[in-house]
């Protein structure tokens, strides 16, 4: 699928030289030149496929953190859960908020939290799989989709997270963490937004309780609670 523009656009320009060709070469005293170009079109065809490609591939990518963003989700999603339904398989998606994010941003400035961003989303990206995806859900909370993995084995992945930001806070003379909440496909849900809606709630329930805040009655609630601090 990533070369399919290159492969689409090339195959047309090939077979619009070849017709152009076989129109041609049966009167014409050039036909090695007619070939040249008939080759030489089917190499342009290449290169705007690969063109394609690319500014399609920028498309799917959040522009600060080079994460996935939500047009990919909506595309990739909908045909993975799909085919994970068919195959018997599970998925888990697990949403990752980064903690105290806007007071990072009063106290250091955007261009710290800036930096906080990157530095998260490229350690879950060097701790994922081939065939599990880094997504910036929006503004500090991003979206692991980890295919074939259960809760267990996705929590490793943020206590590993969790780990590298310790360090990472040394360097930036700050501190710097992430709370999570994980639903598993087919167990807790069959479709994305009641994934990431059960991910959300497990993710605020963390932080409350990592505050030693009571369990709230309601999301509201939970919400104001946490800006409250």
């Amino acid at each position: 699928m990533k070369r399919m523009g290159r492969w689409a656009i090339s195959g047309f320009m090939m077979c619009s030289s070849l017709v152009w060709l076989w129109l041609g070469l049966a009167e014409s005293n050039h036909r090695w030149l007619m070939l040249a170009c008939g080759g030489l079109q089917v190499l342009a065809g290449f290169g705007m496929g690969m063109l394609y490609d690319r500014v399609r591939a920028l498309s799917l990518r959040d522009d600060l953190t080079t994460a996935y963003n939500r047009r990919f989700l909506a595309r990739a999603m909908p045909s993975l859960l799909s085919r994970l339904a068919r195959q018997h398989r599970i998925l888990t998606v697990t949403l990752i908020d980064c903690d105290d994010f806007k007071k990072i941003n009063d106290q250091n400035g955007h261009h710290a939290g800036d930096i906080v961003l990157r530095g998260i989303s490229r350690l879950l990206i060097e701790n994922i799989r081939r065939e599990d995806y880094v997504v910036r859900w929006g503004g500090d909370e991003f979206l692991l989709i980890a295919n074939d993995a259960d809760i267990a084995s996705t929590r490793s992945i943020v206590d590993r997270l969790n780990g590298e930001l310790a360090t990472m806070s040394l360097s930036m003379n700050m501190p710097l963490s992430v709370s999570s909440g994980t639903a598993a496909f087919p167990e807790d849900a069959t479709r994305l937004e009641d994934l990431i809606r059960i991910a959300d709630q497990r993710m605020y329930h963390t932080k409350l309780m990592r505050k030693n805040l009571p369990p709230a009655s309601s999301e509201l609630n939970k919400r104001d609670a946490l800006k409250a601090l």
